[in-house]
């Protein structure tokens, strides 16, 4: 059988190692082989197919060897667990720009970073719950079902309610609307006329 083979970028981001298939076994410059010495490199490449380590010139050459050696590394093996899947900079993904520091933290260690403004929704409403839901990410919110820190106005059936939710949000200062409100607020807070 011909061997063929992919260029993937090191951890380190200094270079490249060479994938090859040869008899249908991968093998990696590295040291990592398959089925038992499984590499970050052949666990993200050939395992996962993630395009973002390969060299862009060899993506054509890495999805043939994903055809012809696919079963052999998926036979009962377990992905190395040395960080490899949270390296978004060696995984391809462009590294955000920092904004105070905290979105490169979440970026760097994990963790979904999203500035839209929470809103936060208890009790029963007009419309479904998923329905408020939907709407308020249609509008530019972050709609969440929980209470957590960062939410900038709770929507709840009875604003005076001493229910758990609207307990918190009062007790954190944050305002809470009922839902005839809610219909009119602003992500920036300010009710529409």
């Amino acid at each position: 059988m011909m061997e063929i083979g992919f260029r993937c970028r090191k951890r380190s981001m200094d270079g490249y190692v060479t994938i090859s298939v040869a008899d249908g076994v991968p093998a990696c410059e590295c040291g990592g082989s398959a089925p038992d010495n499984i590499c970050d490199h052949l666990a993200a490449t050939m395992m996962m197919q993630l395009e973002g380590p390969i060299h862009p010139d060899d993506r054509v050459a890495a999805k043939l060897t994903w055809e012809r050696t696919r079963w052999v590394l998926l036979a009962g093996r377990r992905l190395p667990q040395s960080g490899w899947d949270r390296d978004l900079r060696w995984l391809g993904y462009p590294e955000p720009e920092p904004k105070g520091g905290v979105l490169w933290l979440r970026w760097k260690y994990g963790g979904d970073y999203d500035d839209r403004p929470k809103v936060c929704f208890t009790g029963d409403g007009e419309k479904p719950r998923d329905d408020y839901l939907r709407e308020a990410r249609e509008r530019g919110w972050r709609a969440v079902d929980n209470w957590q820190p960062g939410i900038k106005v709770m929507v709840a059936s009875d604003p005076n309610s001493s229910a758990a939710k609207p307990s918190k949000a009062r007790a954190a200062g944050v305002p809470i609307v009922s839902y005839a409100d809610w219909e009119r607020l602003s992500p920036d807070g300010a009710l529409k006329e």
